[in-house]
């Protein structure tokens, strides 16, 4: 949610799908890589974490040592500038969490039901947080983001007694997911949990 939104951030998303088709289709570029060690992920236009790991594989590229390559390599149109870092940057730190729960709850054995919870609370204040001290590029994103994030999970946050009003963000309730998730199952089975035991 939100990619479509982000018209001013567009040209720096652009630069990171390029960097991904340079890197699978220049051997120069391929090499340069492997020699620092980064590998760039392919990107898969199903998967929306393809482009998050792209995101993470270049901002572990030394930003003076990539643009040296890419000018080397008559790619001068692909070097980042501080905007386009700080936008790369941004786009990590919104998502780093989403990322993070949709790679636990892709795992075999993970018992997905005890993480709804305990996820999505960790994603709500995270971003309320970030939109506090952090975002200034990707605003548009931080927006779809917790929009998203409340229309399909009030119920939850409701039940875990969250006042959703204190954000001031319009959103769209969505009735076939309130009611679902209002449930307190999803509150009690991070308890039950031997996961979330208390150290």
């Amino acid at each position: 949610d939100g990619l479509k939104e982000t018209k001013s951030n567009l040209s720096s998303l652009e630069i990171v799908s390029a960097f991904a088709k340079l890197s699978h289709k220049n051997t120069k570029f391929s090499e340069k890589l492997d020699t620092m060690k980064i590998s760039i992920p392919r990107a898969v236009i199903t998967r929306w974490n393809s482009q998050f790991l792209t995101f993470e594989s270049i901002l572990a590229i030394p930003t003076l040592e990539l643009n040296e390559i890419l000018i080397e390599l008559k790619h001068s149109n692909l070097c980042l500038n501080v905007r386009d870092l700080a936008i790369f940057n941004e786009f990590v730190v919104l998502l780093s969490l989403v990322a993070e729960v949709t790679t636990t709850t892709q795992r075999d054995n993970s018992p997905s039901i005890s993480l709804v919870a305990a996820s999505i609370l960790t994603i709500y204040f995270d971003l309320k947080n970030e939109k506090k001290i952090n975002i200034q590029h990707t605003v548009t994103i931080f927006y779809s983001l917790i929009s998203s994030l409340l229309s399909r999970f009030d119920g939850l946050l409701e039940q875990s007694e969250i006042d959703i009003n204190e954000t001031d963000i319009e959103f769209k309730k969505k009735h076939q997911f309130y009611n679902l998730y209002k449930d307190p199952v999803f509150l009690f089975t991070s308890y039950l949990d031997g996961m979330f035991k208390v150290n």
